[in-house]
């Protein structure tokens, strides 16, 4: 993590066997009656907690303050700390209940998401995940009130935790729903009811594949039946224009060819005048998001080519919680917004117009600390070549 976020190399690593953690972790799970299988969360909640407690070692700053050399901010989205082990009554939504069931679900809290801003809450009965900030806490209330009694499922000493996820996301619709990843499974040791399944004494016979004879002829090809001499002039043009028109995979291969070299040459100008970015030497410890370029191609309605389309955009999966970015919003209006601007138009007598502002990303101003690298084929002097792209404005692809 240190070699790939903040450009250093490790030379030296030293452990005291994290001390303080076995505390916080002790006194969670002792405290809370939570049993030792849950040892995994306790420990990610505690180093959660304590990279954002300040200590007087570092000049009464945050551990993650002093990692990424920055000052006490506002908006870095710390959660409000939690009881450990809590009751954490889980908000469900609409396609996830009837009128007549329960809106919430009693879940364990088990911690804090690391890449957004979320709670961890744990339903032991359903081994299911749940990841969102629409939560009410009961910290006065254990979800494991006593050892011999633990809600309805089965613990041993150290056992196998399977977790289904659900992330919270927002909709088109401005509301919350629950969507199903990948379940992570933490094996901590192997489960002794599993026994050796029994062997198949065809495993090791291939299948069978069908390969047909090469001398075989067609009876009926396929020429004869899909041509294009019923299709319209319009859709005969847009045929063959798909068919002449490649797009390049690689910025060599754009450049090779005139069209898409004036696509990107157009694409520069309009951020140069924009002034989204300005060239300066990259800070240390801090490591520039990647950009890459996307080539499409605009048609017209009756099938031809309107113009070719290169754009420059950030990778933004490299950009790191907290530090590149706090929030992430989806810039497209609600569907109740346009459904109201519709119905006074109507009721009103209102024209209605539309117009596509060209590029209008890219008039956001950012307020974050962000560094991108150059494009990729962009002709910088020597003296340039090492540095990086300050962003003034936003950019296609950031979080």
């Amino acid at each position: 993590m240190i070699e790939t976020q903040y450009n250093a190399k490790v030379r030296v690593l030293r452990s005291d066997n994290g001390g303080e953690y076995q505390k916080v972790v002790r006194a969670s799970l002792i405290a809370t009656k939570t049993p030792i299988s849950y040892w995994g969360e306790a420990i990610t909640s505690a180093v959660y907690l304590i990279n954002r407690v300040p200590s007087s070692s570092i000049n009464f700053q945050t551990p993650l303050q002093a990692l990424t050399n920055v000052v006490v901010a506002p908006t870095v989205p710390n959660l409000p700390p939690r009881v450990f082990g809590c009751v954490a009554f889980v908000h469900l939504y609409k396609h996830q209940c009837t009128k007549l069931t329960s809106h919430a679900l009693q879940c364990v809290f088990v911690g804090y998401a690391l890449h957004k801003k979320g709670y961890r809450c744990y339903h032991p009965p359903t081994r299911q995940m749940y990841i969102t900030i629409d939560v009410v806490f009961h910290e006065d209330s254990m979800y494991f009130s006593s050892e011999s009694e633990l809600q309805g499922e089965y613990h041993k000493e150290i056992q196998t935790l399977d977790y289904d996820y659900h992330i919270s996301k927002e909709n088109e619709f401005g509301q919350s729903e629950l969507v199903n990843q990948e379940a992570g499974v933490f094996n901590l040791e192997p489960d002794p009811f599993m026994k050796r399944l029994p062997h198949r004494h065809n495993r090791g016979i291939p299948k069978p594949t069908y390969e047909p004879e090469l001398s075989t002829k067609v009876k009926y090809p396929m020429s004869n039946y899909v041509s294009n001499h019923r299709l319209s002039e319009s859709n005969k043009s847009f045929v063959n224009q798909l068919s002449t028109v490649t797009i390049p995979n690689s910025v060599q291969e754009a450049l090779a060819d005139p069209r898409w070299k004036a696509a990107m040459n157009e694409e520069m100008k309009s951020l140069q005048k924009n002034e989204t970015w300005e060239l300066v030497e990259c800070p240390p410890g801090k490591k520039p998001v990647g950009c890459r370029w996307i080539y499409t191609v605009k048609y017209k309605a009756d099938g031809s080519i309107e113009r070719f389309k290169a754009r420059l955009v950030a990778k933004g999966y490299t950009q790191t919680y907290g530090i590149d970015y706090t929030k992430t919003f989806a810039p497209v209006a609600k569907i109740n917004t346009v459904r109201v601007l519709l119905s006074l138009a109507v009721n009103l007598d209102w024209p209605l117009q539309k117009f596509d502002v060209k590029n209008v990303f890219l008039y956001g101003e950012l307020s974050e600390e962000v560094y991108v690298d150059l494009p990729p084929g962009c002709m910088v002097s020597e003296k340039q070549c090492h540095k990086a792209c300050k962003l003034k404005k936003s950019l296609y692809g950031l979080k």
